[in-house]
């Protein structure tokens, strides 16, 4: 296996592990904490799956066009940032912020 192959595995593996670790408190989050009905928790937890549908086929002829290296560095950018907002109840605004960017800043 090639260097690049292993990196991009590991860093789609990361991604996943991100959306998996917010998945695993979003019902729990919407349900419980802002009152949301059943149809909001099936909602929030689907609309991962929601926007797949919309963009990949987008964002695939883009890239096509562009090339990779945008949306790889744009989603290394923009999955810590949103996995980071459910961790803020539990620890204070100034330390999420703080772990976000710095992990951010890491992915580039």
């Amino acid at each position: 296996m090639s260097r690049s192959y292993v990196l991009v595995l590991a860093s789609a593996a990361l991604c996943y592990a991100a959306l998996g670790a917010v998945l695993r408190i979003l019902p729990d989050h919407v349900g419980t904490d802002l009152g949301g009905s059943a149809a909001a928790v099936g909602l929030a937890v689907g609309a991962p799956a929601l926007t797949a549908i919309v963009a990949r086929p987008v964002a695939g002829r883009w890239a096509d066009r562009v090339g990779p290296r945008p949306f790889v560095v744009g989603g290394a950018l923009v999955m810590p940032s949103a996995s980071c907002p459910p961790s803020a109840r539990r620890r204070s605004p100034r330390w999420t912020c703080r772990a976000c960017w710095s992990a951010s800043a890491r992915a580039r």
